[in-house]
């Protein structure tokens, strides 16, 4: 069994995260890879966390992610991030802030 996660409030924080392919299969080839990194871009800025190195191989992936501590936005700013309409949608957080 893990230990939990700890979590800290009002700091920045650095998270090693591990995904596997169920049963361990193969199925993470060139293209997968590259539609994968794409992903983690596009729902890190959405997040507002920074991917900072990341590894990808056949069958899992590690990917170590900066949290910044969260920033005041008001309504509308959420809203655009929501919408995909943020300034920046790629650095949105430092954007903002």
């Amino acid at each position: 069994m893990r230990m939990a996660r700890i979590k800290l409030v009002g700091e920045t924080a650095v998270y090693h995260c591990i995904s596997r392919v169920v049963g361990g299969q193969m199925l993470l080839d060139s293209l997968g890879k590259e539609k994968l990194v794409e992903l983690l871009g596009r729902l890190s800025a959405f997040c507002g966390v920074e991917v900072v190195p990341y590894a990808m191989m056949d069958n899992h992936f590690h990917v170590l992610v900066r949290v910044p501590p969260p920033p005041e936005l008001s309504d509308e700013a959420l809203l655009d991030i929501q919408t995909g309409e943020a300034p920046d949608t790629h650095n949105w957080l430092h954007t903002i802030c």
